[in-house]
C-alpha cells in the first residue's frame, strides 16, 4: 500500500512540476527537475501522513525507508547501551574506528527509527571513519520531553567515558544534540570532542520569518512545526534550553559544525543559534548551502550535493575526534 501511495505521489508530483516550470521556471534557481520533484514528494507526503494517527505515521515512514547501498560497507548491530536500545554501525573495512559518533535521528521527536535512518547511518560512519551509536530514544507523544533528553544523555555518559566521542545529529536529533551537551555541561560530565549538526530544529518556540517565506521550498508547513512543537513539549515551555537549546546558554561547548541549507525553512533560527554560539566563545563553523532544502543529506543516493555535504562532516569529525 505505501509503495503505490508513493509512485501517485510521485507521478503526481512530476506532472505539477512540469505544469509550475512551463508557467513560471525553477522555483529555485540551481534547482535540477529531480531535485524539485523530490521537494515536492515529501511535501505531499508530509502532509498525508500527519493526518494519521502517531503509531501510523512511524509505520508509514518506516515502509517508506529506501534500500540501504551502505550495507556491503558497514554492519549493523542491535545492544542496549546505559539502558537504551541503539543502533550500532561499524564501517566493514578502512582504517580501524577508534573514534565514536553518537548520533541522535531527526523526526520531529515523534518517528524515526533504525528502517528510516539506516542509510544516514552507514554514509556517516564511513565518512567520519567511526563507530555509530544512534540511539533509538523514546517518542512523543508516549514519551514527551524530557524523555528523549534523557535517554540521550544515558548513551552519552557510557560513551564518553572511553574517548574520541563526537556528536551529530540531524533535524530534531541535531537539537537534541546540543542539549545533550548543554546537559553534559551542566552536570559537569566531560565533553565531547566535537559535534556536526545537520538542519538542526533547536528554537520550538520560533514561529514568523523563513518559516513562511521557505515554506514553498520545504518539506513542511508552519502549522505542521507547530504541531510537532506542542506534541513533543507535552505542555514544557517551548523555551525551555533542554528543548530549544536555541535559548540555552552556550558557553563551554565543543567546536561546532551546522550545516543547513539556504531553502529551509529553519534558516534563520539555524543562523541564530550559530551567531550566538560564536558570541558565547564556541568555536561555530556555519555552513550554508545555497538552495538545499531541510535535511537534504538523506537523500545521498541521489544527490552529488547531498555526499558533498557528508563528506565535509565526516572531515571534520575526523579532524576534531
Amino acid at each position: 500500500m505505501a509503495t503505490l501511495e508513493v509512485l501517485l505521489t510521485v507521478w503526481a508530483s512530476t506532472f505539477a512540476v512540469v505544469w509550475r516550470r512551463v508557467r513560471q521556471g525553477r522555483l529555485r534557481p540551481t534547482w535540477s527537475f529531480v531535485y524539485e520533484v523530490t521537494c515536492l514528494v515529501m511535501k505531499r507526503e508530509f502532509a498525508r501522513l500527519a493526518r494519521r494517527s502517531f503509531p501510523a505515521q512511524r509505520a508509514g515512514w518506516d515502509a517508506r525507508a529506501m534500500p540501504d547501498p551502505t550495507r556491503r560497507r558497514a554492519r549493523l548491530e542491535e545492544r542496549a547501551i546505559g539502558g537504551v536500545p541503539c543502533a550500532v554501525v561499524t564501517p566493514k573495512v578502512g582504517e580501524p574506528t577508534e573514534r565514536t559518533l553518537l548520533y541522535l535521528h531527526g523526526g520531529a521527536y515523534i518517528f524515526g527509527s533504525i528502517a528510516t535512518n539506516r542509510e544516514l547511518m552507514g554514509r556517516l560512519a564511513l565518512a567520519a571513519r567511526a563507530r555509530v551509536v544512534a540511539p533509538l530514544y523514546r517518542l512523543a507523544p508516549e514519551h514527551p520531553f524530557p524523555a528523549a533528553v534523557d535517554d540521550a544523555m544515558a548513551v552519552y555518559r557510557v560513551l564518553v567515558a572511553d574517548g574520541r566521542l563526537a556528536l551529530a545529529g540531524d533535524s530534531a536529533g541535531g537539537g537534541l544534540a546540543v542539549a545533550t551537551l548543554v546537559r553534559a555541561r551542566d552536570e559537569g560530565a566531560p565533553m565531547a570532542a566535537c559535534a556536526a549538526l545537520i538542519s538542526p530544529w533547536v528554537d520550538l518556540a520560533a514561529r514568523g520569518g523563513t518559516l513562511e517565506t521557505n515554506e514553498e521550498c520545504d518539506f513542511f508547513s508552519p502549522a505542521l512545526v507547530a504541531c510537532w512543537a506542542e506534541t513533543y513539549l507535552g505542555g514544557a515551555s517551548a523555551t525551555a534550553p533542554l528543548a530549544s537549546p536555541a535559548h540555552a546558554r552556550l558557553e563551554g561547548l565543543p567546536p561546532l559544525l551546522v550545516q543547513v541549507g539556504g531553502a529551509e525553512m529553519i534558516l534563520e533560527q539555524v543562523r541564530a543559534f550559530a551567531a550566538r554560539a560564536n558570541e558565547a566563545g564556541v568555536d561555530c563553523t556555519l555552513d550554508e548551502w545555497p538552495d538545499m532544502f531541510h535535511d537534504w543529506h538523506v537523500f545521498a543516493s541521489l544527490f552529488a550535493k547531498s555526499r558533498a555535504a557528508l563528506e565535509r562532516l565526516g572531515e571534520f569529525v575526523r579532524r576534531h575526534a
